[in-house]
């Protein structure tokens, strides 16, 4: 991620649908959002799940959550990060 002030925090939740997460991080990138920082939270996702978000060369931070806390405790974790 870039070093600058954030003004807008985006947490995306993911359980083992990589695919699907990356295409809507990908949508939120494209929005062109300045000062802002994705947070992709893989919250008790597999190794596979966890590397195929890792592989992509898109720009966002990836917290990798070893249990699954449900969405409001993958979006807590991810909020620790913005």
């Amino acid at each position: 991620m870039k070093k600058h002030k954030i003004e807008i925090g985006m947490i995306v939740v993911d359980y083992n649908h990589p695919k699907e997460t990356l295409l809507f991080v990908k949508q939120l990138i494209k929005q062109g959002i300045k000062n802002s920082k994705i947070v992709v939270v893989a919250n008790g996702s597999n190794k596979k799940s966890i590397n195929i978000l890792k592989s992509s060369k898109m720009d966002f931070e990836l917290l990798e959550i070893e249990k699954n806390n449900g969405w409001t405790g993958g979006v807590n974790n991810g909020a620790q990060h913005i």
